[in-house]
């Protein structure tokens, strides 16, 4: 019974420590600090790879329909929207969310709409994801 203690604990351990670290976004470089991220890398990998998620899914871009009139909404200068690094906006930019509901930015000087998922839906999508 103490071999098989033994040797599941050895075999947990190895599988364990044996794991490639995760590599770091170079987004998130941009917008966190490099020790904090090596930080997450080692003791706490899930928040690493939620980040990496936070990236690419807590946004999307879309066209505000010349129909709905004026696009009175606060305003974030993006310069490429191809490349948006939502981490580095938020804290550039002070770009708010909220748990509850979306939040919507008019993109300077276009008809675009960078638009904020909630809070709940995020955590939606980043459960299917882990699913």
């Amino acid at each position: 019974m103490k071999l098989l203690f033994t040797s599941s604990l050895f075999l947990c351990s190895f599988l364990l420590f044996s794991q490639e670290p995760i590599p770091i976004d170079p987004r998130l470089s941009a917008a966190l600090d490099q020790e904090y991220l090596e930080r997450l890398q080692t003791e706490n990998p899930f928040l690493l790879s939620r980040l990496h998620f936070y990236l690419d899914n807590a946004w999307y871009l879309s066209d505000y329909p010349e129909d709905k009139g004026a696009m009175d909404f606060p305003v974030v200068r993006i310069d490429n929207p191809e490349s948006i690094n939502i981490l580095l906006l938020e804290k550039e930019q002070g770009l708010q969310k909220d748990f509850q509901t979306q939040t919507v930015y008019s993109i300077n000087g276009t008809r675009k709409v960078l638009i904020r998922r909630s809070g709940m839906e995020f955590n939606r999508m980043l459960n299917e994801h882990l699913h």
